[in-house]
């Protein structure tokens, strides 16, 4: 069982989420809203779609466009 603390115990708030009378959310599902309201959080959440992943793939792979200028020294290397 996942433990919860209050960082604001002072504080008298309910942070559910809690729909407004959509029985069929778009952004979340049912399911989403109950394990949300559970654990406090939502994970894995899709951000971007296959075609997406494979170009920012692609990118990665393929390297900087331009060679990097090299690291200023730190305040601890002088």
């Amino acid at each position: 069982m996942t433990q919860r603390t209050n960082a604001f115990p002072d504080l008298d708030r309910d942070l559910r989420f809690i729909p407004l009378g959509v029985e069929e959310p778009l952004t979340l599902t049912p399911t989403q809203i109950r394990r949300y309201n559970e654990a406090g959080h939502l994970f894995p959440i899709d951000i971007f779609s296959p075609t997406e992943i494979a170009e920012k793939t692609r990118q990665v792979a393929s390297g900087p466009a331009a060679p990097l200028p090299p690291p200023s020294p730190s305040p601890t290397d002088t």
